[in-house]
C-alpha cells in the first residue's frame, strides 16, 4: 500500500460524498493508476450503497477493490463537515480512503 504526501489533502470546497468520490477519481487518474477512471467513482458509490462507511467522531473510511487499479492507495482528506450518514449521525470531516486492486483468483480442483 502506498501512502504518499500528495495523497493527503485539505479540501474545504467538498460538500458531499459524491463530490469527494469525484475528486478521488481525479487524483487516481492524475497519478496514472487506472485506465478507466469512471470505475473508481462507481465502486466507491457501490460500496457506500451496501452500508455507510461513516463511523463515529467525524471519521469515514470508504474503501473498495478496484478492477484495473495498478497499485494499492491510501488517501486522507480533511474536509468541512460532510453528511456521511455516519453511525453516530454526526457529520464527517476526516476521511481515510483505501483502494486496492481487485485480484482474480482462479481455483483448480482436481
Amino acid at each position: 500500500m502506498f501512502f504518499k504526501k500528495h495523497y493527503v489533502k485539505i479540501v474545504k470546497n467538498i460538500k458531499s460524498k459524491n463530490e469527494l468520490f469525484e475528486y478521488i477519481s481525479k487524483i487516481i487518474q492524475e497519478n496514472n493508476l487506472i485506465d478507466n477512471v469512471d470505475i473508481i467513482f462507481q465502486e466507491l458509490q457501490k460500496r457506500e450503497s451496501q452500508g455507510s462507511t461513516g463511523f463515529e467522531n467525524g471519521i469515514a473510511i470508504p474503501h473498495s477493490m478496484i478492477n484495473g487499479l495498478k497499485e494499492s492507495v491510501l488517501l486522507f482528506f480533511k474536509t468541512n463537515d460532510i453528511n456521511w450518514e455516519s453511525l453516530d449521525g454526526n457529520p464527517t470531516n476526516d476521511v481515510f480512503v483505501i483502494l486496492i486492486p481487485q485480484i482474480q483468483i482462479i481455483m483448480i480442483c482436481i
